[in-house]
């Protein structure tokens, strides 16, 4: 382990923290020659020399290797009358995930989806996740199911050869009551789909419909039924609370409703001028989650002693009665101090404790009674019907193995070949059902396994409908006829029903939903409503009533009375406890073949195309590990080896895995053999955690993770740095703020960062820019950025970023134009608590262009490809541009990135093979010619891959630098209209301003009253536009408009005490400023 001694107050790794010589190398150089060593055999300079030497030999021109982007015209001579070429269109739909839909509105380009955006009027409040913004790469797969497949059978088979045979197994099973057909799907609450189970269980009353979500929240509803004798869904209103206690719930990050809550919890951390009323979290965790890094106070525990502490909180909170007779014996606590902290607060403010899903039934069910105390119901927490699930997973394997119990078997979606847990074998029982089909989008490992495969229609090409987490109804629509003649589980659930499929009135998925749609409003105005339901994206009045249950803690102090059953033993270095947690990118393995996700540095660790074994340093040290060092974790005689990674701030003893990685062929192109596959560890009585032992194997796999890329101050230059331009993350705790309202201002705007007057002041020259018309800025607020990564997913969709594979990931070359820098410290903060040691803490950092005024990328272009616009912008000409590279190496902020290759399909992507390279220029044999490195094979991209680019974005070639546009092409798109709009108003007060000058001169009063009503006709509303990253973000932390506009939401942010510039010493006048994060710890209280 490196030294830790250092006094860095902010930093990325634990090598930044030890400024290690490791990280020196890596900053010093642009492209880490470590890594490029350890992935490639041959250096770059080594390249270079024989590709110089050999071009001079062969007398090619530079003109020979340009690769120009191929540019055609599509005709559209027969168009819709209501429809104009290459202008979007947008529809609202919606997107379902383990059972919970989000609302979008997806952007088509003639029949083509592009970009998908939240739906405002959806629950979701207009964000979006990752996983949403990256469904639209998911549609144009090449690797997506194509064709009907049937087991034996390497020919494809089509749906008629489908229907024809199970036709007949669903005729027969319906004449047998369904007694022997089973059905297994993965969560979902469609209404349609509800229709159609209630249809079939009315005709197959003998009929089993199993449910299973490796992400389940089971236990949650187990803690319900507890106290109040029925699983009931458990709403939390975190704008309402001003204390939140959370115990290994993922709120604001993996929560199936945490768009909204991070959205409600943002609304509660922003403080009014000179005020220090924030709310506060509380978050006790066996990991460490997007939740826990935005926490006030934060507390690891194993897994296994979270419950322990739960225990003590509730002792601490009931004062009398039955339940605080049983909860004494648990009142020890080793975190004496924070239980009454969290104790205190809960009692005198509005709170709320939730817990995750990682916990057993009986701290839910403790949680319940304890909001039911602190008057948290009907307040804070909220209770509704939960929608109707099917039996287990272990049921359906139980029966198969009966024998002659199930004949026939429909797998829904999912995949529970490859993510069952491990002691159930699904798929040896798989092998024993006679007759098996599986609905996907990929042929994956379950769909290769049964005897027949149909391809699944994606969200974006099929009719559907789903329930967002508070119960409210949208309807799914598509925008594109499904590319591979996909079907939706309610097509082949009106087949299982006995509907003609050559009927579309009765088994298409639109008449399907219609249907459901129309039974559940009624006959009378239905036409109305239904258009109403597809343009608003919602069907109003449709969520969940609210109800008011009444608790019995009679079965939960029965259990509390078996404390033999609660006390477990904390892990130790020769028993460590395995945590499994869905992935934040992958999320259970579903979206493994995105590889906009497989490329999304993952929020805490930054790693990408890989999990890894995270422990803590003081456990890596006792177990003799290092980074990137291979692990073997071993539970009887299950065995996995993760390469390892170290994470401050885990519990001791625990070891976290990931799920959804190890993917074999199945899979797909890009998600075959990344990672480690985790499932074989998990059992069905332990979903989430476990006991394993670890051994270093001696093998070294080399991770890819940006941690250390872009890092943006030189350990040679650090003291300088510091002096003159402060830190680069500025908080302080919540009344500091209110005593020192500019403590994150730099000297000359009276606050304390920096040194020495104004930079600007001190130049030779003023700048001739006035920029008169629009000003555009960005405003980020680091008080409610939770660093989920949906603004770098949203952005690569929007503005064509490609993907360069985990080899280039590995040389620092990654191609992201916004990327998030995520800090540890451990030190003292402007009013953090004095005498007491300062537990670790984490602060997000966006990090786009800054779109300096005084910007240094442009001094240095030697052909004006990086320019100002009339208008502020850095702008780039991509068509001038001779990648010399300088600009990037000028930017202190290190946001440019260079294309070495043809990166959509470049050497390094994925899809690439071994072989020669068409990239490189065809060089005569010679002895040079031979020390040149064998590189893949760059694979044209196909016509496929092509829909998702959007037509509004220049795709880059190789060759040329690109970087964030505050989404250019979007600003366009509204001021070009706005002008046209008010194009003769303008006209005829610029000819009465021309008229006046010449009649009176600047001297006539009403010369400047014409001018400030040309600039207000101008100027577009404030909110008209939103960037990418802005539109996605589900707390609101970005913000962009017009600095010009005084009543813009930027200008009051820009003005605001808490905003500042990063780097200002430099006198780069950036435009984009950030808001100073605010803590609110316990003991201000």
């Amino acid at each position: 382990m490196p030294s830790l001694t250092t006094g860095k107050t902010y930093w990325r790794s634990l090598n930044h923290l030890a400024e290690s010589e490791e990280l020196r190398e890596i900053v010093e150089n642009e492209f880490p020659s470590r890594l490029e060593a350890i992935t490639d055999p041959v250096s770059r300079r080594r390249f270079v020399q024989p590709m110089g030497a050999s071009l001079a030999l062969a007398g090619l021109t530079g003109c020979d290797l340009i690769r120009w982007p191929k540019e055609k015209i599509l005709p559209f001579a027969r168009r819709p009358e209501d429809h104009d070429p290459g202008t979007p269109e947008h529809y609202a739909t919606t997107f379902e995930l383990g059972g919970v839909g989000a609302g979008l509105l997806a952007k088509s380009y003639d029949g083509r989806p592009v970009k998908v955006e939240g739906n405002p009027s959806h629950p979701s409040g207009g964000a979006s996740s990752a996983w949403a913004q990256a469904c639209v790469l998911s549609l144009y797969d090449p690797d997506r199911s194509r064709a009907v497949a049937r087991k034996g059978q390497e020919e494809p088979s089509s749906w008629a050869d489908f229907v024809r045979t199970w036709k007949e197994l669903f005729q027969r099973a319906r004449e047998e009551k369904g007694k022997k057909l089973s059905i297994l799907a993965e969560a979902s609450s469609s209404p349609s789909l509800a229709y159609l189970r209630a249809e079939l269980e009315k005709i197959c009353p003998q009929a089993h419909w199993y449910e299973y979500e490796p992400v389940s929240r089971q236990n949650e509803l187990d803690g319900a039924a507890m106290v109040f004798d029925e699983p009931l869904r458990t709403h939390l209103h975190l704008d309402r609370a001003r204390v939140i206690v959370s115990l290994d719930a993922d709120l604001l990050g993996l929560h199936p409703d945490a768009l909204r809550l991070a959205r409600d919890w943002a609304t509660a951390r922003r403080p009014e001028p000179g005020k220090a009323e924030l709310s506060r979290l509380y978050v006790v965790e066996s990991t460490f989650s997007v939740t826990g890094t935005v926490a006030d106070e934060r507390l690891a525990l194993p897994a296994s002693q979270i419950e322990a502490f739960g225990l003590a909180l509730a002792a601490a909170l009931v004062e009398e009665g039955p339940l605080a007779e049983v909860l004494r014996p648990f009142a020890d606590t080793p975190h004496r101090k924070l239980v009454d902290a969290m104790a205190r607060d809960l009692r005198a403010q509005p709170a709320v404790i939730a817990v995750g899903e990682r916990q057993p039934p009986r701290l839910h069910a403790l949680a319940h009674l304890l909001n039911e105390a602190i008057g948290a119901v009907g307040k804070t927490v909220t209770y509704s019907e939960e929608p109707e699930h099917g039996q287990d997973i272990a049921k359906l394997v139980e029966e198969i193995r009966a024998g002659e119990k199930v004949d026939t078997l429909v797998v829904i979606g999912g995949n529970p070949v490859y993510d069952a847990p491990a002691d159930l074998d699904f798929a040896r029982a798989l092998e024993s059902v006679p007759n098996s089909v599986h609905l996907g989008l990929y042929r994956n490992e379950t769909g290769a396994r049964t005897g027949w495969h149909v391809p699944r229609a994606h969200p974006l090409e099929a009719w559907g409908d789903a329930r967002a987490y508070d119960g409210t109804i949208a309807i799914a629509q598509p925008l594109i006829l499904p590319l591979f003649d996909g079907k939706t589980p309610q097509e082949l659930l009106a087949l299982a029903v006995g509907r003609d499929p050559a009927k579309p009135e009765e088994s298409h998925a639109y008449h399907l939903v219609r249907e459901a749609f129309r039974a559940r409003h009624g006959k009378a105005d239905f036409e109305a409503a239904w258009r109403r339901a597809l343009h608003d994206g919602v069907v109003a009045g449709s969520a969940f009533p609210t109800r008011t249950p009444s608790s019995n803690p009679a079965r939960l102090i029965e259990a509390l009375r078996k404390p033999e059953a609660i006390h477990r033993p904390a892990p130790t270095a020769d028993s460590l406890e395995l945590v499994l947690v869905p992935d934040h990118k992958l999320y259970d393995g579903r979206f493994a073949n995105n590889g906009w996700l497989q490329e999304l540095p993952d929020p805490l660790t930054k790693l990408t195309w890989d999990n890894a074994a995270l422990l803590s340093p003081a456990t890596a040290e006792a177990l003799g590990v290092r980074e990137s060092d291979v692990l073997s974790l071993s539970a009887g005689e299950v065995r996995v080896s993760p390469a390892v990674y170290v994470l401050p701030g885990l519990p001791a003893n625990t070891v976290v895995l990931s799920l959804g990685y190890g993917r074999g062929p199945e899979a797909g192109v890009v998600a075959q053999g990344t990672g480690v596959n985790a499932y074989p560890l998990r059992r069905s009585n332990a979903l989430w955690s476990t006991r394993v032992q670890a051994s270093k194997t001696g093998g070294r796999y080399p991770l890819a993770t940006t941690q250390d890329h872009q890092i943006l101050d030189l350990p040679l230059l650090n003291e300088e740095k510091e002096r003159r331009s402060g830190e680069l993350i500025r908080e302080a705790s919540a009344a500091h703020f209110a005593a020192e309202p500019k403590f994150a201002k730099d000297v000359w705007e009276g606050g304390p960062h920096g040194a020495g007057p104004d930079p600007a002041t001190t130049q030779l020259w003023e700048p001739p820019q006035k920029f008169e018309g629009h000003r555009w800025a960005l405003s980020i607020d680091l008080n409610v950025c939770t660093g989920c990564s949906a603004c770098v997913v949203a952005c690569q969709a929007e503005n064509n970023i490609p993907i360069v594979g985990r080899p280039e990931i590995a040389r620092g070359r990654e191609m992201h134009w916004l990327r998030i820098d995520r800090y540890f410290s451990d030190r003292p903060y402007p009013g953090a608590p004095e005498g007491e040691e300062q537990p670790l803490r984490v602060a997000h950092q966006p990090m786009p262009c800054q779109q300096c005024e005084n910007a240094p990328c442009e001094s240095v272009c030697p052909v004006a490809a990086t320019t100002h616009s009339r208008e502020g912008l850095n702008d780039m000409v991509y068509n001038r541009c001779i990648g010399t590279r300088y600009c990037a190496n000028n930017c202190p902020y290190k946001v440019r990135h260079f294309n070495y290759f043809w990166n959509h399909h470049g050497p390094f992507h994925p899809r690439s093979e071994p072989g020669d390279n068409p990239q490189l220029p065809k060089l005569p044999p010679s002895n040079v010619t031979k020390a040149l490195p064998v590189l893949p094979a760059a694979k044209e991209i196909t016509k496929l891959e092509q829909m998702v680019f959007n037509p509004e974005v220049t795709v880059r070639a190789r060759g040329v630098m690109e970087k964030c546009t505050y989404c250019v092409q979007r600003i366009k798109k509204a001021t070009i209209p706005h002008r046209n709009a008010h194009f003769q108003e303008l006209a005829r007060l610029e000819n009465e301003l021309e008229a006046l000058l010449a009649e009176a001169g600047e001297e006539h009063p009403r010369v400047a009253e014409l001018r400030e009503k040309i600039v207000e006709t101008k100027r577009v509303p404030d909110g008209t536009i939103q960037t990418a990253c802005q539109q996605a973000c589900p707390t609101r932390a970005i913000v962009f408009g017009d600095l010009n506009d005084p009543e813009s939401e930027v200008s009051r942010r820009h003005a605001d005490d808490r905003s500042y510039g990063i780097l200002t010493g430099l006198n780069t006048r950036p435009r984009t400023k950030y808001m100073a994060r605010l803590r609110n710890p316990a003991t201000e209280a």
